[in-house]
């Protein structure tokens, strides 16, 4: 399930945002995520597939600032919302579609419950809390 580095940089230019944004939305080191672009390393499993969930479903993306709030500036959220107000992508999606369905969070806490039966990974307990999180956050909005 590993992503190309074009693919990588795609995904991320998709939401006009720099690489330190970006890291910072999806929970992961600059210099982690810059790796990733550089071809220096590759996204494990989970981070692959996450980043896969947002090229199929960006509208995703909302969640994942909604649940990095509390370490990023008001200036930096100004800065995302901004950037992704203004991408290409966001041009095209109304704001009914914005809804996520819970569904598909559900699908992939499976899929990281299960991988992490596997391998007891503290990362991938990160990420369960996140889904988890996002899931709440999303039946409380209706």
């Amino acid at each position: 399930m590993s992503l190309t580095t074009e693919e990588i940089k795609a995904i991320r230019k998709k939401f006009n945002l720099t690489q330190v944004m970006f890291a910072k939305v999806l929970g992961l080191g600059q210099k982690t995520y810059t790796r990733y672009e550089a071809e220096i390393s590759t996204p494990n499993p989970s981070v692959a597939k996450l980043l896969k969930v947002l090229d199929k479903h960006p509208e995703f993306i909302y969640s994942f600032i909604e649940l990095s709030r509390d370490q990023l500036s008001s200036e930096e959220i100004s800065f995302i919302e901004y950037s992704i107000e203004n991408s290409e992508i966001f041009k095209k999606i109304k704001d009914d579609s914005m809804k996520m369905p819970v569904t598909l969070l559900e699908e992939q806490l499976s899929i990281l419950k299960e991988e992490n039966e596997a391998v007891k990974s503290d990362y991938i307990n990160e990420q369960i809390k996140q889904f988890e999180k996002a899931i709440l956050i999303l039946r409380s909005n209706g």
